[in-house]
């Protein structure tokens, strides 16, 4: 899996987002993952529908949890701390790192707003629905923490995360560890909670 530097485009009309004037509305793909769509576009992309004899129905809808990103930032040398396969984790290694693709400042429909991770396979780059924020329903295969990559390991929050590994598996719920430092987004840093 190659991840690269992502830049959130219209799932419309293409064009990139200009965070200064405007906001990225969060939308769900049916069969796939997230996309992104300036308000003008929004009932154009809620009217395609998705051809298949799996799902054919609208292609996409809005997510029940977030509702817009307010902003990004740049992610370079910053990954997603994920739980590891099991054979991994036998192996004592409980977590891998997924390098993410930008920071979103997301807004949730609770009116909450929060920086996430955010990453889009480059094989998916240009398909609908192919961007994915990690952090899901605390379940066991969600992001447990956020680090900067491994030559900049966050060592303090390994306990952390291995504690949220351990409780995740034995079905208990664990919160994000939200333990590191924030990227900055012009001269203010974006709020991770």
């Amino acid at each position: 899996m190659t991840f690269s530097q992502l830049q959130l485009r219209c799932i419309v009309c293409h064009e990139p987002f200009d965070f200064g004037r405007e906001t990225a509305v969060v939308l769900r793909h049916i069969a796939y993952g997230f996309d992104f769509v300036h308000s003008r576009h929004e009932s154009t992309a809620l009217d395609w529908i998705f051809v298949d004899p799996q799902y054919d129905r609208p292609e996409f809808t809005h997510d029940e949890r977030r509702v817009r990103v307010l902003a990004v930032a740049p992610a370079a040398n910053w990954a997603a701390v994920m739980p590891a396969r099991p054979e991994q984790i036998a192996t004592g290694n409980p977590f891998t790192l997924q390098p993410l693709g930008l920071w979103a400042l997301v807004e949730y429909c609770d009116g909450s707003q929060h920086l996430e991770g955010l990453v889009r396979e480059s094989e998916w780059e240009a398909e609908p629905g192919g961007a994915e924020f990690l952090e899901r329903n605390g379940g066991p295969r969600d992001v447990v923490g956020y680090s900067q990559m491994e030559e900049h390991l966050d060592y303090a929050g390994i306990a952390c995360w291995q504690a949220a590994i351990y409780a995740r598996n034995r079905g208990e719920r664990f919160p994000l560890c939200r333990n590191v430092s924030l990227p900055e987004l012009g001269s203010a840093a974006l709020p991770l909670d």
